[in-house]
């Protein structure tokens, strides 16, 4: 009897290719990255793909090199609203410690995302950019 050889799934409520862990294994970050805001299984997900495990490790990141280089691994442009994400997960890793700071929603990123990517196109590769139309 023959073994059917098969290619893995994308990990469900992702864009990633890359395959999701089997099931009762855990994840591979610690549970403070969890209790960040806006930042939910599909970018605890991506924190696994870039193999961002701690806090101390993703506040020492650039949201805009973390996110092309997701792209890259996962050979896939994601939305432009996942850099909001990962803006205010850096910004809650290295100010979370302030007591009474309150973590901004990832959507108040997104004027911030606009004006540094007019400013600084370089920041995303022209393979990841979005149309010119479509901004």
């Amino acid at each position: 009897m023959a073994v059917k050889k098969t290619k893995p799934k994308p990990v469900s409520g992702t864009t990633s290719k890359v395959a999701a862990r089997p099931k009762g294994t855990r994840s591979g970050v610690e549970p403070a990255m969890k209790n960040l805001a806006n930042v939910g299984p599909a970018a605890i997900k991506d924190f696994e793909v870039l193999k961002i495990t701690t806090l101390a490790d993703l506040a020492t990141r650039d949201a805009y090199v973390l996110y092309n280089e997701l792209c890259r691994l996962t050979t896939t442009r994601h939305d432009p609203c996942v850099i909001d994400v990962l803006l205010s997960a850096v910004e809650q890793a290295r100010d979370g410690c302030k007591q009474g700071k309150r973590a901004r929603s990832w959507w108040t990123f997104t004027e911030e995302r606009k004006a540094a990517l007019k400013m600084r196109p370089d920041l995303i590769p022209p393979r990841w950019r979005l149309p010119e139309n479509a901004r």
